[in-house]
C-alpha cells in the first residue's frame, strides 16, 4: 500500500511538473507575442511595456555593477567614464532572460562596433529579423533566442527604471547619454 501510495506521489509531481511547465511556456509566448505587436504597432519598444514584459516573462533578479551604490532602496549612479562607449548599470537575470541595461555616449547607431561588432544590423541574418527600425533591433539570435536591442532617451529610462533616484549630479553624468538594452530570450 505504501509503495502504490509513493508511486503515486512520484508520478503526480512529474505530470504536474510538465503540465505547469506547458502552461508556462504557453503564457511566456502569449507574452512574447503581445510584446512584439506592441512594438510593431508602436513603432519601437515602448519602454515602461519592456520594463513590465521582461519582469513579467520569467520572474526574476536585478543586479547592479560596483559603480552604483544603494542608497535606502534606489540606486545611485557614480561618475560615468566618458571615454568608455558603454557603462553597464543592470542586469536581469531568470530562467528564461537575460538582459543588460547600458548607458551610451551620443551618437548612438545599432551598426556602432565600439558597443559590440556582433549587434550591427548588418551582422544578422534578415530572415531571422522580427523587428528593426533606427533605434530596435529583434532577431532570432538562434533556434532558441530571440534577441532584443533597443536604444531609447534617459528620459524614457526614467519613465521606466525605478532603481535610480535620478538626483542632479546623475542626470549630469547622462546628459548627452543614450539608455541601450541588449536581452536575450530563451524561447524553448
Amino acid at each position: 500500500m505504501g509503495f502504490f501510495i509513493i508511486a503515486s506521489l512520484i508520478l503526480v509531481s512529474i505530470i504536474h511538473h510538465r503540465f505547469f511547465d506547458s502552461i508556462s511556456k504557453l503564457a511566456r509566448d502569449r507574452k512574447f507575442a503581445a510584446f512584439i505587436s506592441d512594438v510593431r504597432s508602436h513603432k519601437g519598444v515602448d519602454a515602461r511595456i519592456f520594463w513590465e514584459f521582461r519582469e513579467f516573462f520569467d520572474t526574476g533578479t536585478f543586479s547592479f555593477p560596483p559603480h552604483t551604490v544603494t542608497f535606502l532602496e534606489t540606486q545611485h549612479l557614480t561618475p560615468i567614464v566618458d571615454n568608455a562607449a558603454a557603462t553597464q548599470i543592470l542586469q536581469y537575470d531568470s530562467p528564461h532572460i537575460h538582459s543588460e541595461d547600458f548607458v551610451v555616449k551620443k551618437p548612438f547607431q545599432l551598426a556602432n562596433p565600439l558597443l559590440s561588432p556582433t549587434l550591427s544590423v548588418e551582422c544578422v541574418d534578415p530572415n531571422s529579423t522580427i523587428y528593426v527600425d533606427d533605434n530596435t533591433l529583434i532577431y532570432h539570435k538562434d533556434k532558441n533566442t530571440v534577441r532584443i536591442l533597443f536604444a531609447a532617451s534617459i528620459d524614457a529610462m526614467r519613465t521606466a527604471n525605478g532603481f535610480f533616484d535620478y538626483q542632479p549630479d546623475e542626470l549630469f553624468f547622462l546628459q548627452d547619454k543614450f539608455w541601450v538594452d541588449i536581452t536575450d530570450i530563451r524561447t524553448n
